[in-house]
């Protein structure tokens, strides 16, 4: 954020690092008073907020909204796996957002597999995209997440 002065001859200064900075919400945004750093915000939270900065008896205020980052896809490793029949197989999901941002899926995501008799996920809870192999053959892992949904084939060997 930046504040800007506008005195009474017309002229202006800026005067982020001078301003005392306040966030109506910090659960929503925080905004920096540090050294170096005034001024900067940062979203911790979704929804609405003012932020005000404060000068020698004078403020000014603008409203912010933070949202969340929308997933954009999904990835699901190791892709095209080799596994021997009667072992297992830790799958992983890493969810891709449209801030940039990564995060671990792999306990959220619904684990299916396209055919149950060759391989089959471990639907205990406890081990999340564990998939068991039961036969030789190849077989669809599936990791499905809100709308987005993304297969592998996995071989299982003798």
């Amino acid at each position: 954020m930046m504040a800007t002065g506008t005195y009474s001859d017309g002229s202006t200064q800026d005067l982020t690092e001078f301003a005392t900075w306040i966030s109506s919400d910090r659960s929503i945004v925080e905004i920096s008073n540090a050294d170096g750093s005034e001024g900067e915000a940062t979203g911790v939270g979704t929804g609405s907020a003012t932020l005000t900065a404060s000068f020698s008896g004078v403020s000014g205020s603008t409203g912010i909204t933070v949202t969340a980052p929308k997933l954009k896809s999904i990835t699901i490793s190791p892709n095209s796996p080799r596994i021997r029949a009667g072992g297992t197989l830790q799958m992983t999901a890493t969810g891709h957002y449209s801030d940039g941002s990564t995060q671990d899926l792999t306990d959220v995501v619904y684990w299916t597999t396209i055919d149950p008799s060759v391989a089959l996920f471990d639907y205990s809870g406890h081990h999340p995209g564990l998939v068991r192999a039961f036969r030789p053959g190849v077989v669809g892992l599936r990791a499905t997440y809100r709308a987005e949904t993304k297969i592998t084939f996995a071989t299982v060997t003798f």
